[in-house]
């Protein structure tokens, strides 16, 4: 049996903690006497149970699990208080000191296996103690052994026998090389033991990763094209993303350009889609991070290296269990309640979208050792209150505050200018998947649609609804000047998107050539804010006519009344 309390698995501890939460406040009083004798600490634990979606009895073996209680200790307990239910509930699972080979899995015995529809894989690949949390497969894709199958020659020759030089990135549980086939470049990724591993963890991780990739058919989810199965190493084969990584593209690295916001708002678009596909599936995708988002020739983000390595579930839990210890790198992007119980849940997928929207929006990186706080995480959480009272949905307000405080703050400024409303939409979606309770992917997408949206109708709208420096071109279509006013020539030239001024005080206009060169370089990056030129200043602009019509947008958009609109 586990030596602690927080040592058991997350199936356990749920069934335990809806077993002990039905008892009547009596029994329940009597066994947390026994573990808090200080009356003050137990009450503030017994009046959690107003907060919904709170178990006070997980919260009691927290308390106790981290003062090293033992799960010897907590069956003692129950048997002595005749709670013999919840204490056949401990003693049926299998402590991992009972199975020396699942030292490092703390799981019954006997495995659940799902029986999903599985792809055409190599005889060696179908083991029987294989097992995930996906359910059946909807519908088979069409593919054959022998167009996925690739042997270890071809493998070897397509990478140069994995030469170094072709060594794209080190992982923590496999290594990416580039390599070619018939002139087409593709990404190799060779699995490999590590030390915290379990025995078989490559064969598993292996077998899942392809499960999954062949079952989620998605243009903003990197396809697999191939896997090799050998005696010498397994590897899995995809399509070699040109523009690399998100995490990359927006930390400039190697002098790259920074992602412009049409781009960064479709980035986050695809990304919340493919989640939701995953989820639409009952897929949890469990390793999303910025760079785990690929991006291809056309910025088009696919998400990749889904977190396959997951121990067996039990079926008695709606939870998939997987280790903490291998998520260390990837903690600044899961939520709290996961490092605490290790429930994956698809709620875990959703703060981390959180987190990556966020990168996008503010440029900051996930983790920074030299910040304080370390984790972008912590940055963000402590900007959204977190009285009960508070996560209330729009009726409060809440969420707009709180977007408008995080681009107040943190709004990335090499990108350019945002429009304000827009902003603070993004800033809406990713309070939307950072919130403890009722996070909605959903309503996350529909907040970002509505920017994306936004700068699509900049492309085909009025000459002066262009995008604003740095971020795109407006035309220098001249415009009626019926009724200037007589500062109105003064005024910028432009429609500032963001409250911010530049530099030398005035506004300035991208030359029509910026327009032709966004859209015919959309392949290769974002154009610097340098290639503009400035428009010439002899084109008198109807400052009262634009407003007009900004102001109309913002109320198709419901940013506006109809009293803001037409009022004066």
């Amino acid at each position: 049996m586990a030596c602690y309390i927080y040592q058991l698995p997350a199936w356990v501890l749920d069934d335990l903690c809806r077993n002990m939460d039905t008892l009547s406040d009596w029994d329940w009083m009597q066994f947390a006497s026994k573990v808090i004798p200080d009356l003050t600490q137990l009450r503030k634990i017994k009046s959690m149970e107003r907060v919904q979606g709170v178990s006070i009895t997980r919260e009691l073996l927290w308390w106790w699990g981290m003062r090293q209680a033992t799960v010897q200790q907590l069956v003692d307990l129950l048997c002595r208080l005749e709670l013999y239910r919840a204490a056949q509930i401990v003693l049926s699972w299998s402590s991992p000191a009972r199975d020396q080979h699942q030292a490092s899995l703390p799981l019954s015995s006997k495995e659940v296996v799902l029986h999903s529809s599985r792809p055409h894989l190599p005889t060696s690949l179908d083991s029987k103690d294989f097992s995930t949390s996906v359910p059946q497969q909807e519908k088979c894709l069409n593919m054959t052994e022998e167009n996925l199958f690739w042997s270890e020659a071809e493998v070897i020759q397509a990478t140069g026998d994995f030469d170094q030089s072709h060594r794209i990135s080190e992982g923590t549980f496999a290594d990416v090389y580039r390599g070619q086939r018939h002139g087409m470049p593709l990404a190799f990724k060779k699995l490999r033991e590590t030390a915290c591993s379990s025995p078989g963890s490559v064969e598993r991780y292996f077998q899942a990763e392809v499960q999954l990739c062949l079952r989620c058919c998605h243009p903003n989810i990197l396809p697999l094209l191939g896997y090799c199965s050998g005696k010498q190493f397994h590897s899995l084969i995809y399509p070699y993303m040109t523009n690399g990584s998100l995490q990359d593209r927006l930390q400039s690295q190697g002098d790259l350009e920074p992602l412009p916001w049409p781009q960064r708002v479709s980035i986050c678009s695809g990304l919340l889609c493919a989640v939701e596909h995953l989820h639409g599936l009952e897929i949890i995708h469990g390793n999303i991070k910025s760079s785990n988002v690929l991006l291809d020739q056309n910025f088009t983000p696919k998400l990749a290296h889904p977190m396959a390595h997951l121990c067996p579930v039990n079926q008695r839990s709606k939870y998939t269990m997987m280790k903490t210890h291998l998520f260390q790198a990837s903690v600044a992007y899961l939520p709290e309640d996961f490092i605490r119980v290790g429930q994956l849940t698809k709620r875990v997928d959703i703060f981390s979208c959180g987190i990556v929207l966020a990168e996008i929006l503010t440029g900051i990186p996930a983790v920074d050792k030299d910040r304080s706080p370390v984790y972008l995480k912590d940055l963000l959480l402590s900007e959204i209150p977190s009285s009960t009272s508070s996560l209330c949905s729009r009726k409060t307000g809440v969420e707009k505050a709180v977007a408008k405080e995080i681009c107040q703050k943190y709004l990335e400024k090499r990108a350019g200018a945002l429009p304000e409303h827009c902003a603070e939409a993004l800033g809406t979606a990713i309070y939307l998947c950072l919130r403890r309770r009722n996070a909605s992917l959903e309503e996350a997408r529909g907040s970002v649609a509505v920017v994306e949206e936004w700068f699509r109708s900049q492309e085909t709208s009025l000459p002066w609804s262009g995008f604003s420096e740095g971020t795109g071109a407006s035309s220098n279509t001249p415009e009626e000047t019926d009724d200037v006013d007589d500062g109105s020539l003064d005024a910028p030239s432009s429609v500032r998107a963001s409250p911010v001024p530049a530099e030398n005080g005035e506004e300035r206009l991208q030359d029509t050539r910026g327009v032709e060169a966004d859209s015919s370089e959309a392949c290769t990056g974002p154009r610097a804010p340098e290639d503009a030129t400035e428009t010439s200043w002899e084109v008198e602009i109807n400052e009262a006519k634009r407003k007009l019509m900004e102001n109309i947008l913002l109320y198709n958009e419901e940013q506006l009344d109809s009293a803001e609109l037409f009022g004066p």
